[in-house]
């Protein structure tokens, strides 16, 4: 089953955890659901890694998020 869109207003992933973002461009307005960022230091940080400190905070609008599907078996 796929996993569905959850709102940011509905609730937020937890702390640390990496997900999949739809955010509003910030030309256009338009939804893309092309990033993973995670909550860190109490507000949206763009997911670089595991081992990365995840600190860049994000300056777009984020609206929904979804856990990241699990990777293709190789």
């Amino acid at each position: 089953m796929a996993a569905e869109w959850i709102s940011v207003s509905d609730r937020l992933p937890e702390a640390k955890t990496p997900v999949l973002v739809t955010y509003l461009g910030v030309l256009d307005q338009r939804p893309y659901c092309d990033a993973i960022a995670n909550i860190n230091y109490g507000g949206w940080c763009w997911y670089e890694d595991d081992i990365a400190d995840n600190d860049e905070e994000v300056k777009v609008i984020i609206t929904h998020w979804m856990p990241l599907p699990e990777p293709p078996i190789l």
